[in-house]
């Protein structure tokens, strides 16, 4: 998948940017990309992560509110 109208691959851009690398240094890099592609390259993977794990973290959410309850 790359972003529209370029060759920029969407899974290298997210990569860069799990590396730690800022949305400034990928726009100098990729002057063809924009600010709101990667940000709504971040937001689609986000909620695609979101949607594939709550399950699972709903499951774990619910069992960890029982398994140690805190009191004051």
């Amino acid at each position: 998948m790359t972003f529209k109208d370029t060759r920029v691959p969407v899974d290298t851009v997210l990569t860069f940017l799990a590396k730690g690398y800022s949305v400034d240094v990928l726009l100098y890099n990729w002057p063809e990309l924009s600010r709101p592609a990667i940000e709504e390259a971040v937001s689609l993977a986000s909620q695609s992560l979101q949607a594939r794990y709550a399950p699972y973290l709903s499951a774990a959410a619910a069992l960890s509110q029982h398994a140690y309850p805190v009191t004051a």
